[in-house]
């Protein structure tokens, strides 16, 4: 298996009873016998706990598709995820922001700004809202250094699409003149401004240490004053927001903008998890769990699945297949939802259609 799990290769890590994807990293080696893997975990996982990941996982939490092992597959459950093919494009959700409403978290973080975000879009001085606004400032040294007026803001940070749309939702409604102007401000100072208050009111408790070094830098760089005197409110909340505006760069991934690798991993791993074919065998009908129990909120991983991933070759319901289409003895139902009635699982349950066979004409 740890031939297998390789740094840039999709996996299933575990974190509480269930498994859900992740691409791997790097690993290292503790002591020359436990390996620890390095993982990203999708970024559309519904983890059931409320705690967060792990971001290194050992080797016993951690496998691969498991193709043609179907034994194996019967012994994991798995979490709730959006599948690749079912995540709209980056383009599609921010051109649909209109169908979006902001929700009540953005317009807590945002509402108490909208004046400030109104004189961005009216009357933006770099100068006087430097500390304030830091893409202000980035915008004016940008032009500085190519000689020409830089408007456009390629940072969004690690916020989700979701997210994005609705930002973009509350500026077009909220902000007086917004709606009538929206290729003055989105992508531009205004919207980058908006991502980072939201990014500030998100990552407040991991944003203090960065922020307490920003003033510390400030009053050092200031001769004349007092290095005991505390700093007031004001500038601790620009500080807080002058973190976040860096975070907002550092956590956006450039090199990945055009081509988002978490999501062509996933397309990858899924496929092989869940093809119906004469090459994965018994392991492709529909194994995930049948020995361990429903999978988180009773979630079929199966359902609206690419047909091209059903090869046609296999029949789910041949002779040989008969007894992997049960759950076996020590099958758990789990929690569920309450609008879900449990079901028995004695009952034969359904597979994927027959393929339909091919008839060659003589010659």
């Amino acid at each position: 298996m740890a031939k297998r799990l390789l740094p840039g290769k999709g996996a299933l890590a575990r974190h509480g009873k269930y498994w859900y994807p992740v691409r791997i990293k790097s690993c290292r080696q503790l002591g020359g016998k436990i390996t620890l893997y390095t993982v990203k975990w999708w970024r559309h996982c519904s983890f059931k706990l409320d705690t967060q990941p792990p971001l290194e996982v050992g080797e016993g939490d951690l496998v691969d598709t498991l193709y043609g092992d179907h034994k194996r597959r019967r012994m994991i459950r798995l979490g709730r995820w959006t599948h690749a093919h079912e995540v709209p494009q980056h383009e599609d959700v921010i051109a649909n922001f209109r169908h979006i409403p902001y929700s009540v978290n953005i317009d807590e973080a945002l509402a108490p700004h909208s004046q400030l975000l109104t004189n961005i879009l009216e009357q933006p001085d770099p100068v006087k809202m430097r500390n304030a606004v830091p893409v202000l400032g980035y915008l004016a040294d940008l032009s500085e250094k190519t000689g020409h007026k830089q408007t456009t803001v390629p940072y969004c940070g690690d916020l989700s699409l979701t997210d994005c749309a609705q930002i973009v939702n509350w500026v077009y409604h909220r902000i007086p003149g917004a709606s009538k102007q929206i290729v003055i401000w989105l992508n531009c100072a205004t919207y980058a401004h908006a991502c980072t208050i939201v990014i500030a009111k998100q990552k407040k408790n991991r944003l203090q240490e960065m922020a307490e070094n920003i003033l510390a830098e400030h009053h050092s760089a200031a001769p004349d004053m007092d290095s005991k005197s505390l700093p007031t409110p004001e500038e601790e909340a620009n500080a807080i927001l002058q973190a976040a505006w860096l975070d907002l760069q550092l956590s956006c991934d450039m090199s990945a903008m055009d081509v988002d690798v978490d999501l062509e991993c996933l397309g990858i791993l899924e496929q092989r998890m869940f093809e119906l074919s004469l090459a994965a065998g018994a392991a492709g009908n529909e194994q995930w769990g049948k020995d361990a129990g429903t999978h988180q909120d009773r979630w079929n991983p199966y359902e609206g699945l690419p047909e091209h991933w059903n090869h046609g070759d296999q029949d789910p319901y041949a002779p040989e297949f008969e007894g992997e289409l049960h759950c076996g003895p020590n099958f758990s139902e789990g929690s569920e939802p309450e609008v879900v009635k449990k079901e028995k699982h004695t009952k034969k349950p359904k597979p994927r259609p027959r393929p339909r066979k091919v008839v060659h004409g003589s010659t």
